[in-house]
């Protein structure tokens, strides 16, 4: 009776062991990196489909937006276009004055607080 017992455990795990295994080899066949017959299509730790993936979807965008605006810029569009973006990143003379002023303003207050803590040390 015992023997049976085993057997039918052995039986179970063999079977759940195989379906492991189907499972695993249709979601590497799903994937990509198996083929129909079982053989890899590439190995394991090269991930040369997912680079192949995103490089078409790069080049589907950038062909889009290509086809999107069939002008292209001329030279003197690009340059104007390159100084109106360094225009906006230079920080403008009246927000340099007004940190400079928020700095000056909490140094002093910092001093006077201080000196005030001095005074009342000595009382």
């Amino acid at each position: 009776m015992t023997d049976v017992k085993k057997s039918n455990e052995l039986a179970n795990k063999e079977l759940q062991t195989l379906l492991n295994i189907k499972h695993i080899r249709q979601h590497l066949i799903n994937v990509g990196l198996n083929t129909r017959q079982g053989r890899r299509s590439k190995s394991p730790n090269n991930y040369s489909i997912d680079r192949r993936r995103r490089s078409t979807t790069i080049s589907r965008t950038r062909q889009r937006s290509r086809s999107q605006s069939p002008t292209r810029l001329s030279s003197s569009n690009q340059s104007t276009r390159a100084k109106s973006v360094l225009v906006r990143r230079t920080v403008s003379p009246k927000v340099i004055l007004d940190y400079l002023l928020l700095r000056v303003f909490i140094y002093i207050s910092n001093r006077l607080y201080l000196r005030s803590l001095d005074r009342h040390l000595y009382l």
